[in-house]
Parts: structure tokens; C-alpha cells; sequence
């Protein structure tokens, strides 16, 4: 039967083992059916399953042709449904392929006209869906909660559990970037379940949610969670052949990687998803390219991530990244300005995503001299833990109350700040974090007078950023710590000769009696030596006067 305007319709077995093969996620074959279902009279049920099938296949230009004769060709036919349907994807398809957001607007306004006074069914849910998507990357998260709530309401009526669970994870993942981060992650987890768990019928949806959890993931530093999930994206990536889902998931787990410290592996991870992406939706290709740049910063490769972060520079990520190479290269006020401009870019409801430029600015202030602002900024951060809840965001907050406490004269606060950042860090498995902080450790004990604790602590941390890679860190910290020794030296009171020649011999375990045969001096002598010696050195033991001699290169 011919539709309104005679319209050629494609014999029903060709386009059922088609739909059958795309379901299944044979790609070529489902393109070669569909292709041969169009043959000379293409009809628009045959071009839209030809879309799909070049979509899957990452064919740009055969999508973009298949959906625009297929939208045409519904609406010859009067389908303002089926016209809605190829508009939706076609505003979405021209940010996902080329970055046309206003392009995307248009056709995005097309679909919602042509379902304008139609009983709202499935193409109205996906719109909101494809709507609440653009919402929450532009940060109007009320918005996107809206239409999320809306789609699930929907597709509850309908029957349609992919549509419900895709409004439930629009809506978590505003939640979550509004700060309410319990409800938020457990509409996520649900939403992904349920997608992984095969109840979806639109295959595409599934990658949404589980994109979505992961990023909602990182925006917490919820990582145990990330890998979690990021292992099952990539078990169904590769089974059903997609491999553009596949390396922006393999992206977002090079993030999980550098986290844990393991940066020779998210390396080989970012390098890889970067050339791919770049050739298969190369929009995509910011999210691995701006992780690559943080790897840089965080091995000491400044030129190589400014260069990275500034070839992205439209990623919000990439903002922060160049304020970081700022703050690393001594240039506070050029990383005070870029993390007051991410605030300023950052709506005041969207908690979760202020976070990091609010701990980007508590350092940048300090570096500045702008103690008290900073001190302002520090219990912005703190409350925003407080409702994140992630012991990574919490172990932020610590450290970011411990670098104002050093600036403001408090050792002892500052202390106590940086031991509790350096356990919230270690717990989660962030060794580079775990390691800065207890390189501001050292520095609030060498404050309070505590060198041979310093020094270990110093040790400690140069030891971790060295296992994980942080070359140029490794080698501030080893200035630093030749920095102290010099001023300790200088500052030690001078022993003499023959006390040197005592505590050699005390370091080497001898007794009062055996150094007396060993220098043909009295034990009388010898105890009147080594009484001196913890005298000058301010220590209570034998043993913590050489700890002390050593520390200060004294013997």
C-alpha cells in the first residue's frame, strides 16, 4: 500500500531481516539489506534504517544523506512523526559529527514544530530526551530535570522502558551536578542496569546512560564506581562492535587510570582513543584530547600541555588545565583569572561542577598573597564537599584548608589539615594527591620544628611520584628537601671534632665503654662528650642525636 502522495514503500521481509540485523548489531549486513530495500525507489523506512546502520558504522556523510531524503521523504508523506524523528537526530547528529550547535538548534525547533497538537508519543519522549541532553551541557540543569521527568512520565504510559530510564538518567545527572549526589547516582546506576542489562530497544540509548553515569562519576571523583561501570561500557562495546562508544569509554577510564596512578597505561589508553575519535566523530575527540593534557601537566610536560589544553581550549576542562600550568609555572595571577572565569562560566546551582574551580582558586589566591580571599574560597570548597559527600572531594577540602592555614602562620592547623588530606587521598587510591599532600605535610612539621618527621614525610612523597612517573615533581621536592638541610646546617649549633668522632661511633652502636678504648679517652670523657652533644642538638637520645647529625649532614 502507498502512503498520502504515493509514496514507495519497501517489501515488509527485506526491512524486517534488516531491523533484525541491526538489532543485532551486524552493521555491514543491516547497510547492505537496507541499501537493497531502497534499491531504485528509496522510501523513507528504508533510508531511515540506512541512517542508522552508516551512524553505527561512523559513515558521517552517508548518515547525514540518509536522514535528510528520509525526512524528506516523511514528509511528502505527511508523516510529521517520522519527519520529527530524522530532525531530532539530525540537530544531534551535527554536534556529534561536526560541532554545529546552532545547526543542531534548528533542527531540534524543526521536530518540536512538527510535533506540535500530535498526542504525544515516542518521538516526543526522545525529543525531550535529545533536548535534556543539549540542557545539561549548557548547565541549565532545572531545565533538563524538567524534560527528564517528563520523558519518564511518558514512557511509563507507553510501555517503553528505554524512554523511562533515559529521562531517569537526564534527571540524575542534573542531580548530581546540582549536588544532590545519593539520589542522583542511584537514578544513574538504575538507568544503566537496566541498559546493560538488555531492556533497552533503542541499542543507542544505552551508551547515553552509561555516559552519562561515567561522567557524573568523574564530576564527584567517584572512580571506584567509573572503572566500575567503565568495564561493563567496554564488554558491551566490543560485543556489539562499537568502537566510537568503545574509546570515549576507554577515555573517560584513562581518567580512572591517572587517578590511581597508573599513568604508563592511561597513556597508551588517551594516545589511542585520540587518533581513533579524531577520525570517527572527531567532537568527541576533546574528551580524550583534554585528559592527555592533564597527563602532561601531571608528568611536567608544561609546554606539551598547554599546548594540548589550548587546542581545546572550548572544553571547560581545558580552562582548568591552563590554569593548573599557571599555578605550576609560578604564575598565580594568570590561575586565579582562569579559575575566576570557569566560576564565572559555571551556574551558582551547579555544585558539583564549581568544585574544581573553587580548589583551583584557594591556591591561586594563596600564591597571590590573597590569604583571606582565599580563606573564603577554602570554605566554599569545604561546604561543597560537605554535600558531595566523595572522599576525594573531601580530601580536596582538607588540603585547600591546609594551604591557607601555611599561609595564615598555623602550622599546627595546617598539620593537622594535610594529615587528613593525605588518609582521604591514600583511602581513595590517588597516589599523586596523596603525595602532594604529604609534601605540605612535611612543610607544616619542618614549621612547627619536627625535621627528622619532615624529612620522612618529604621522602615519602618523593618516593610515590617517582614510582607513578611525576618526574618534575619529584625533583621540586628534592630541592626542597636540600633547601631545609642547607638552612638546618646553617642554623645547627657547630660540633666539635672530637664530637663528630663520638657520634660517629655512637651511630655505629657502640657503647660509652667502647668508644673510650676506641679513642684511649676516659668513660668519664666519653659521657661528658655525648652530654654535650644532646645538649646542642636539642635531643632527649643517642639515637635521635643521630638521626638529627644526619639529617643536617653533620657526620
Amino acid at each position: 500500500m502507498s502512503g498520502p502522495s504515493d509514496t514507495p514503500v519497501a517489501p515488509a521481509a527485506d526491512l524486517a531481516a534488516a531491523r533484525a540485523a541491526l538489532g543485532r548489531g551486524d552493521w555491514q549486513l543491516a547497510r547492505a539489506l537496507f541499501e537493497a530495500a531502497a534499491g531504485e525507489a528509496p522510501t523513507a523506512e528504508a533510508l531511515e534504517g540506512l541512517s542508522w546502520a552508516a551512524w553505527w558504522l561512523n559513515d558521517a556523510e552517508a548518515t547525514f544523506a540518509a536522514r535528510e531524503r528520509a525526512y524528506a521523504l516523511y514528509r511528502v508523506a505527511e508523516d510529521r512523526r517520522g519527519a520529527a524523528r530524522m530532525a531530532t537526530w539530525l540537530g544531534t547528529d551535527h554536534v556529534d559529527f561536526r560541532g554545529e550547535l546552532a545547526v543542531a538548534q534548528g533542527w531540534l525547533g524543526r521536530a518540536r514544530r512538527l510535533l506540535e497538537g500530535l498526542e504525544p508519543g515516542a518521538e516526543h519522549g526522545w525529543l525531550w530526551v535529545h533536548e535534556a541532553e543539549k540542557l545539561l551541557y549548557a548547565g541549565d540543569t532545572s531545565a533538563a530535570r524538567e524534560l527528564g521527568a517528563q520523558a519518564v512520565e511518558l514512557g511509563e504510559r507507553l510501555g517503553l522502558v528505554d524512554l523511562q530510564m533515559m529521562g531517569l538518567a537526564s534527571d540524575g545527572a542534573a542531580r548530581v551536578a546540582e549536588g544532590d549526589v545519593e539520589a542522583g547516582m542511584a537514578r544513574l546506576d538504575e538507568s544503566v542496569a537496566a541498559a546493560l542489562g538488555g531492556e533497552f530497544r533503542e541499542t543507542w540509548a544505552v551508551g547515553w546512560a552509561c555516559c552519562y553515569l561515567i561522567q557524573a562519576c568523574e564530576q564527584v571523583r567517584d572512580y571506584s564506581r567509573a572503572g566500575q561501570w567503565c568495564r561493563r561500557l567496554e564488554e558491551w562495546s566490543e560485543r556489539m562492535e562499537v568502537e566510537f562508544l568503545n574509546r570515549v569509554c576507554r577515555a573517560h577510564y584513562a581518567g580512572v587510570l591517572m587517578w590511581r596512578g597508573t599513568w604508563r597505561q592511561a597513556e597508551q589508553e588517551l594516545v589511542a582513543c585520540v587518533g581513533r575519535l579524531a577520525e570517527l566523530r572527531p567532537p568527541m575527540a576533546a574528551e580524550a584530547v583534554v585528559r592527555l593534557g592533564e597527563l602532561r601537566r601531571r608528568q611536567g610536560r608544561h609546554d606539551d600541555a598547554q599546548a594540548i589544553f589550548d587546542e581545546v581550549a572550548e572544553h571547560p576542562l581545558a580552562l582548568l588545565g591552563l590554569g593548573e600550568v599557571c599555578l605550576d609555572r609560578g604564575d598565580a595571577a594568570g590561575a586565579r583569572d582562569r579559575a575566576e572565569q570557569y566560576l564565572r562560566e559555571t551556574p551558582a546551582h551547579a555544585r558539583t561542577i564549581r568544585a574544581p574551580g573553587v580548589e583551583l582558586l584557594v591556591r591561586a589566591q594563596v600564591a597571590a598573597g590573597e590569604v583571606e580571599r582565599a580563606a573564603v574560597s577554602a570554605a566554599e570548597l569545604d561546604e561543597l564537599a560537605g554535600l558531595l559527600g566523595t572522599e576525594p572531594l573531601r580530601g580536596a577540602a582538607r588540603y585547600a584548608a591546609g594551604v591557607v592555614a601555611s599561609a595564615r602562620g598555623e602550622p599546627e592547623s595546617a598539620r593537622a589539615a594535610f594529615e587528613d588530606a593525605t588518609r582521604l587521598f591514600h583511602r581513595s587510591g590517588a597516589p599523586f594527591e596523596a603525595a602532594t599532600a604529604r609534601a605540605g605535610l612535611a612543610c607544616a612539621l619542618a614549621a612547627t620544628d619536627r625535621p627528622r618527621d619532615a624529612v620522612r614525610e618529604l621522602r615519602a612523597a618523593a618516593d610515590t611520584l617517582r614510582r607513578i612517573g611525576a618526574v618534575h615533581a619529584v625533583t621540586r621536592i628534592e630541592a626542597l628537601e636540600q633547601e631545609w638541610r642547607a638552612t638546618r646546617a646553617a642554623s645547627a649549633p657547630a660540633l666539635t671534632p672530637r664530637e663528630c668522632e663520638v657520634l660517629r661511633l655512637v651511630a655505629k652502636g657502640m657503647s660509652d665503654r667502647a668508644i673510650a678504648e676506641r679513642l684511649v679517652l676516659s668513660e668519664h670523657t666519653v659521657h661528658r662528650h655525648v652530654a654535650n652533644i644532646l645538649a646542642k642538638l636539642r635531643c632527649p637520645s643517642r639515637s635521635a642525636a643521630v638521626a638529627e647529625a644526619l639529617t643536617n649532614q653533620l657526620i
